[in-house]
C-alpha cells in the first residue's frame, strides 16, 4: 500500500497535484498492481475530474493503453426526505465582513435555538470568529436563560472531551473551527442543527499558491481546481456532520450570502446545489421551519 501524503512530511518544498500525478504513476500505475483509489467527490464530471487529480488520465499517464473503472457509490442516507439546507442570504446592503456576518449568525441561531430540539453546531472559518460568535452567543436568550449550555473550542479543552460534553447535554451549542467540520460522530438527536457561517474557501498558504501557480502555468482554471475543490470538500465534510445513521435527521443553515440566488456578482448557488444534490435547498426560512416541524425538531 502507498501512502503518498506521507512524503508530504518529508519534502521541504510542498507537494502539489503535478507531483502526486507522477508519482502516482511511476509508483503504481506503471506496474502489475490494481489500484484502488476513493474521493469524496467533486460533484462536477466527478469521475473524470477525480481521475485527472490522480493522473489516471490525462497527460501524466505513462501508459495510455491501461484503462479504469469508475465505480461511484451512493450515501445509503436518504438526505432527500431527512435534512434541509436554509441559505437565508439576504444580507442588509449586501455586507459580508466576518464580523456583520457573525452577528447575523447569532440572530438565527439564537432563534433557532429557542424554538427547537437537540443540539446545535456552529461551524466557523477562524480562531478569531470563535471568540466573536462566544462573546455574543453568551449575551444571547437562549443561553443567558439556561435553555442552552455553551461549548466553546479552546486550546485548553480536548475536541474528544469537548464533543462527549456536548453529546451527554443533548442541547447544547457548540462552536469548533475546523477540528469539528470532519472526523466528529454525533448521532442521534443530540445534533439536530448544524450552522455554517462562510463558505470554507482555503486559506492561501505555501501549498495552495504552489498548486495555484501550477495550473496557471497548464492554461488551467485554477481557481476552480484548487479553492473551489477544496471549499466542496470541506463543505461536504461539515454538513457530514448531521447525518450519521439512517435515522437521523436534522437541517443545515449555510449564512454565506455567495450561495444565495440573490447575489448574482458572486454567486456560488449553483456549484453548492451541484455537488448536493440530494439535499433539499430552500432561501425561504417557512420552508425551513415547515421542515423542522415534519421532523418534531420544532417546538415553537
Amino acid at each position: 500500500m502507498y501512502h503518498i501524503h506521507q512524503l508530504h512530511h518529508t519534502l521541504q518544498e510542498p507537494l502539489p497535484d503535478l507531483l502526486v500525478k507522477k508519482l502516482i504513476n511511476q509508483e503504481i500505475l506503471s506496474n502489475q498492481h490494481i489500484p484502488i483509489c476513493f474521493e469524496n467527490f467533486y460533484n462536477v464530471n466527478r469521475e473524470e475530474y477525480f481521475s485527472e487529480k490522480l493522473g489516471i488520465i490525462g497527460e501524466y499517464i505513462s501508459d495510455q493503453n491501461r484503462t479504469y473503472v469508475p465505480l461511484i457509490l451512493e450515501s445509503p442516507f436518504n438526505y432527500q426526505e431527512n435534512t434541509q439546507i436554509l441559505c437565508p442570504g439576504k444580507y442588509e446592503e449586501g455586507r459580508v465582513d466576518k464580523e456583520w456576518s457573525i452577528k447575523k449568525c447569532i440572530e438565527y441561531i439564537n432563534a433557532f435555538g429557542m424554538s427547537m430540539n437537540g443540539g446545535i453546531f456552529f461551524l466557523v472559518t477562524s480562531k478569531k470568529d470563535i471568540e466573536e460568535a462566544e462573546i455574543r452567543l453568551k449575551e444571547s436568550i437562549c443561553v443567558k436563560s439556561g435553555k442552552r449550555r455553551l461549548y466553546v473550542q479552546k486550546d485548553n479543552i480536548g475536541i474528544n472531551t469537548l464533543v462527549e460534553r456536548f453529546k451527554n447535554d443533548g442541547n447544547g451549542i457548540l462552536i469548533g473551527t475546523k477540528s469539528f467540520w470532519e472526523g466528529v460522530d454525533i448521532p442521534g438527536k443530540a445534533l439536530s442543527l448544524v450552522c455554517i457561517s462562510k463558505l470554507p474557501f482555503p486559506t492561501p498558504d505555501i501549498t495552495i499558491r504552489a498548486e495555484t501557480e501550477l495550473y496557471k502555468k497548464l492554461g488551467k482554471n485554477w481557481f476552480h481546481h484548487v479553492s473551489v475543490y477544496r471549499m466542496i470538500i470541506d463543505l461536504k465534510q461539515g454538513i457530514g456532520r448531521l447525518i450519521r445513521s439512517e435515522s437521523d435527521v436534522g437541517g443545515v443553515v449555510l449564512f454565506d450570502p455567495r450561495a444565495s440566488s440573490i447575489n448574482a456578482d458572486k454567486n456560488y448557488r449553483s456549484i453548492v446545489t451541484k455537488n448536493l444534490p440530494n439535499i433539499p435547498y430552500t432561501e425561504i426560512p417557512d420552508h425551513f421551519v415547515d421542515f423542522l416541524k415534519r421532523k418534531n425538531l420544532w417546538i415553537g
